[in-house]
């Protein structure tokens, strides 16, 4: 069991500590271009050579984000924070990043102008960002890493010469199978999202087709953008009054809310789990979750290898699908829900504001 504090300790900055102080001493005798600046012990399946050829101008890489998400955050602030440690400065490399809002006309228009601005590769954060790269690369000889694509045969087809990355896998099924640990006599599971999120309606989609093996029923509450908190607050409580317990995936509309969904999940006494840790950290029961911040240090690695002269054949699709549980100690110390003691030794945990402080805070 890992407990987690909150704003405890920037590890964003710790990272950088880490890697500068290491930095003189593991560059000794490595070439010019991307070098690894220090050997971190990693397990990812990629890890490109530490005498990388030299780069004799500039790789342009086109970064895009598909939405705003604290999970989409962690998976780009790793992927910048692996390049860091590898040493490529500006005169190696330079990245143009891009968010599209959770607006895939939007990620094709940017896309696009990747492609016209002649960059070198795009790296794409999630599967909508992901589809559009490939379409807008496709013919060409832009290179395309994916990051947190579940299942790439499924969601992007047969992949081009020119397209690879991490494979993350799906935690949807998993997040089910957590909650009938719990409750082994659920019934009825409540989905909230947002139908017009590509993500979140693939997600919803798969929690429905599960859930019927299962002999689970499915029922969902829908949310705008810029719900007002009441709003959001009636709709939670009124899919609870339905469902034993309910789900969210990813989604950028119910992210910004989800401490007053937290609040009314817990008020109506009924467990709330998630996709994403970032909904946990905001007072949800419990998440499965992909490990971002791998899946952002892989990609890095990918590209860097890529970078340094490989072929895209050489750098194939790497599957990163073991995932991380988390839950809410609070959340579950309030609703005293109980699980296998495995489930929990194996765990990572918050310690989190109260969900009833947090949605009085949120309407300050």
């Amino acid at each position: 069991m890992r407990i987690l504090y909150r704003m405890a300790i920037d590890m964003k900055n710790w990272k950088r500590i880490c890697a500068a102080a290491l930095c003189v001493v593991l560059l000794a005798g490595l070439l010019g271009g991307c070098s690894k600046k220090k050997d971190d012990g990693s397990s990812l399946s990629s890890q490109p050579g530490a005498s990388a050829a030299g780069i004799d101008k500039p790789y342009q890489v086109g970064l895009l984000q598909y939405a705003e998400h604290p999970s989409y955050d962690a998976l780009r602030e790793a992927f910048m924070s692996r390049l860091e440690e590898w040493d490529c400065g500006e005169s190696q490399l330079k990245i143009d990043y891009q968010n599209a809002g959770g607006d895939e006309k939007k990620a094709e228009t940017i896309c696009q102008k990747f492609v016209t601005d002649k960059v070198d590769m795009i790296v794409a954060i999630s599967s909508p960002a992901a589809k559009a790269a490939i379409a807008a690369a496709d013919q060409t000889e832009v290179k395309v890493v994916f990051a947190d694509v579940a299942d790439p045969e499924k969601e992007l087809g047969t992949l081009g010469s020119n397209v690879t990355g991490v494979r993350s896998g799906s935690t949807v099924s998993a997040v089910v199978d957590l909650a009938l640990q719990a409750d082994p006599n659920l019934k009825t599971f409540g989905v909230l999202y947002n139908p017009q999120e590509a993500v979140s309606r693939a997600q919803a989609e798969e929690l429905k087709k599960y859930c019927g093996e299962k002999q689970l029923e499915v029922v969902e509450t829908t949310l705008a953008k810029g719900a007002k908190p009441e709003e959001v607050t009636k709709a939670v409580t009124e899919l609870c009054g339905k469902a034993g317990a309910i789900f969210t995936p990813i989604d950028s509309t119910v992210n910004p809310v989800a401490a007053t969904v937290a609040a009314a999940a817990s008020a109506a006494k009924r467990p709330w789990y998630a996709g994403a840790d970032a909904y946990v950290q905001s007072g949800a029961l419990a998440a499965v979750s992909p490990d971002y911040d791998a899946i952002g240090r892989q990609a890095a690695d990918m590209a860097v290898e890529l970078m340094s002269g490989k072929s895209v054949a050489e750098v194939p699709v790497a599957e990163l699908s073991a995932h991380q549980t988390y839950f809410s100690q609070t959340t579950l110390d309030e609703l005293k829900t109980v699980f296998p003691a495995e489930v929990l030794e194996a765990a990572n945990f918050y310690t989190s504001t109260p969900a009833a402080a947090q949605s009085a805070g949120e309407k300050q």
